[in-house]
């Protein structure tokens, strides 16, 4: 059941409702006796057929299409070359696997209303690193001493995103791994030390905790 009401509700519940406020204003805006319900109504219907016909288009490729594309991509040039060095699938978005020590997620970002994919590394590190996790002045200080806007630090992890899907694909290895060079190097610098995907999966609930603290 709330599976159904999920994709009646991200699918159809928009285009239902606007149909139905189209036809509410028709309604009240023609109160005269040449109104001819029956064949409005039959408009809105026609209407609301083709949206829900939209609507079930975008379901399909949300639910098969995607899922499809984002592991072809995972076995496509550039990103099979990480899968060649040792990476692992993760799920049905990512791969993972370590360099120079550190682990790292490597993959695809693809939300629902986005119409192009995205492109990620995401290098994890131990935010306990220092035997305490870092505090909110320190955190700003590491988020504005990176320089490229692809990048944003977390309180466990350096992202590089990359949103142009035709760029990407142009993208060498060679290219992607220079960046997680730099990533890796910016977190040594900075005594930010490597985890295992274990401990920093189980550090995670501690992690939001502190975080909260940052917006109290």
């Amino acid at each position: 059941m709330k599976r159904t009401w999920y994709i009646f509700k991200e699918y159809y519940l928009v285009y239902t409702l606007g149909c139905l406020g189209l036809f509410l204003i028709y309604f009240f805006t023609n109160k005269n006796e040449d109104l001819d319900i029956y064949s409005a109504f039959i408009f809105w219907f026609l209407i609301w057929f083709i949206l829900i016909f939209i609507g079930t288009l975008e379901l399909l490729s949300h639910t098969y299409y995607r899922p499809w594309k984002i592991n072809k991509i995972l076995n496509s040039s550039p990103l099979v070359e990480f899968k060649r060095k040792g990476f692992v699938k993760d799920d049905e978005n990512d791969l993972k696997g370590s360099i120079r020590g550190y682990n790292l997620f490597i993959g695809v970002l693809w939300e629902n209303h986005e119409k192009q994919p995205s492109y990620f590394s995401q290098i994890i590190f131990n935010p306990f690193s220092n035997e305490r996790f870092l505090r909110q002045d320190e955190y700003d200080t590491f988020e504005e001493s990176l320089s490229e806007e692809n990048k944003t630090f977390t309180l466990n992890s350096l992202v590089i995103l990359n949103k142009t899907y035709k760029g990407f694909k142009k993208t060498k290895y060679e290219s992607i791994l220079k960046d997680i060079f730099e990533a890796i190097d910016f977190l040594k610098a900075r005594k930010l030390e490597p985890i295992s995907f274990k401990d920093w999966e189980d550090i995670i609930p501690k992690l939001e905790k502190h975080q909260e603290r940052f917006y109290n």
